[in-house]
């Protein structure tokens, strides 16, 4: 699968997966990444 691609304003223009960067909202601590389906 592709990668999403998006506009100036990240909005998607074309489907694809994009990289989520999980953290603690408290200590803003790194917790994980998981990859997801972005759909236009």
């Amino acid at each position: 699968m592709d990668n999403a691609v998006l506009n100036s304003e990240f909005i998607a223009t074309k489907a694809g997966n994009i990289t989520v960067y999980n953290y603690d909202s408290e200590t803003r601590e790194y917790i994980s990444t998981s990859t997801e389906y972005l759909a236009v």
